[in-house]
């Protein structure tokens, strides 16, 4: 869990080393590349309950002070 955090921040790893490339193989089983950089629009939000137990989703909820955006009224056609 760890590595992903780590990643999600930018860290660039080291590849060579076998802590990572162990740590790398149990991540791509569940579909997370730390080769890769970390993207958003491609990996989702990954949330980390606990060391041992990794979560993707795609649909973060949203805050409850969020407030949708107010669409003036002469740019609804165009916001269509």
């Amino acid at each position: 869990a760890g590595y992903v955090a780590l990643w999600q921040c930018g860290q660039r790893f080291d590849l060579e080393s076998s802590a990572v490339q162990k740590h790398r193989a149990r991540l791509r089983q569940i579909g997370i590349d730390i080769k890769l950089p970390f993207d958003a629009t491609r990996h989702g939000v990954v949330f980390i309950r606990n060391v041992r137990e990794i979560e993707r989703t795609f649909d973060a909820p949203l805050p409850s002070f969020y407030r949708p955006a107010v669409v003036p009224r002469h740019l609804q056609l165009v916001a269509a």
